[in-house]
């Protein structure tokens, strides 16, 4: 899910793509500015906003002050990258959302028209399958999900350990109403860290190794933070290859590989988040098997999600330039807790939480 890819939770990923309200309608300009009027009258402000101005199903965010007008063409806004026309990229790559497209009576009915004489073919390819369950997945106002990673690098005789859990709870994903609970712990050479995270009213909350912290943080950042780790489990589309669809117990199971010629950038982006790099130092990988599955329900969510790699690493010391072989092996799994039904929790108390907020100048 990302969007909430899932928004899934994940991620994330979990993305920022299910945090903001997506809205229908079409752009005005005028000697001050860009501007967006709703459907029914009203006017994107205040915040950030998924748009489909031509109603092609693919939105896209922006930002909009407090008059309604769009900010941060070529620039930054609430800390985020924008292009030149004001919608919010990464690395140079518009961010997009699906989004239901409302269309007139007489076309709306031909699409439907449409969409009932070929659906056999739609979900009879695994690919249009997953997609349509990502989408799914990204629509979701609330989320129960937990992700578990274990880790394994050997040498010789000499093997680590390390395992990590993590539960996340979220609600107000499509209403801009963001609050989140998560909890998890990490257990790495017999030594276990457990930890706590949450968010309300505008604050990050965590408690972790005996320190209370909170900062104030856009919801948008805290969000992407919870679900950063989520975020690892998510493979791109376009590495996907071969795959396959089958049914068990009344779910959908889709299993595919990890294309070899693009793996590498994606293992680049596992370890760089895991921290590896700075951990062991100069890293060159030679992958030996990737794959995934995901299990999809009856009514089209994501249940669960699994990555699984083997790779030898060659480690080079920085300092001494003395390299070594390792071999690692990552199990990465994510399990959506009743997709599409409604999530509650109670945030934890806010008090004894030390205000680590860095002025502003």
């Amino acid at each position: 899910m990302k969007a909430w890819k899932k928004i899934a939770v994940s991620a994330a990923a979990l993305t920022l793509a299910a945090s903001f309200p997506a809205l229908a309608g079409q752009w005005h300009n005028d000697m001050n500015g860009w501007w967006y009027e709703n459907d029914d009258g009203s006017y994107a402000k205040n915040g950030w906003y998924w748009l489909d101005g031509n109603q092609d199903g693919i939105a896209e965010c922006y930002y909009f002050g407090t008059d309604g007008y769009m900010l941060g063409e070529h620039g930054y806004v609430d800390g985020y990258e924008v292009d030149g026309n004001g919608a919010w990229i990464v690395n140079g790559k518009v961010q997009t959302k699906a989004v239901e497209v409302t269309a007139p009576a007489g076309e709306q009915t031909e699409a439907v028209q449409e969409e009932t004489e070929q659906p056999a073919a739609d979900m009879s390819d695994p690919m249009s399958v997953y997609r349509a369950a990502q989408d799914k997945m990204n629509a979701v106002d609330s989320m129960d999900a937990s992700v578990v990673y274990k880790m394994s690098m050997s040498e010789a005789d000499t093997a680590i350990n390390m395992d990590m859990v993590m539960n996340l709870k979220l609600k107000g994903a499509q209403t801009g109403d963001i609050e989140f609970v998560s909890d998890g712990n990490m257990t790495m050479l017999g030594m276990e860290m457990p930890y706590s995270m949450f968010y309300t009213d505008g604050y990050y909350y965590i408690d972790m190794m005996g320190m209370k912290v909170k900062e104030a943080m856009p919801m948008a950042e805290a969000l992407e933070d919870a679900q950063s780790n989520m975020e690892l489990v998510n493979v791109d589309e376009n590495l996907m290859e071969n795959m396959q669809m089958r049914t068990e117990g009344g779910k959908t199971v889709i299993s595919y590989e990890v294309g070899m010629e693009e793996i590498n950038s994606y293992l680049n982006q596992v370890m760089g988040t895991a921290g590896m790099e700075d951990l062991l130092g100069s890293v060159d990988y030679r992958i030996n098997i990737t794959n995934g599955e995901a299990v999809i329900d009856e009514s089209g969510y994501c249940t669960s999600e699994r990555i699984y790699m083997d790779m030898d690493m060659i480690v080079t010391d920085p300092e001494t330039g003395a390299s070594e072989s390792l071999n690692c092996k990552l199990d990465m799994s994510l399990v959506y807790n009743n997709p599409g039904q409604p999530v509650d929790f109670v945030i934890p108390s806010t008090e004894g939480y030390e205000d680590v907020t860095t002025p502003a100048l």
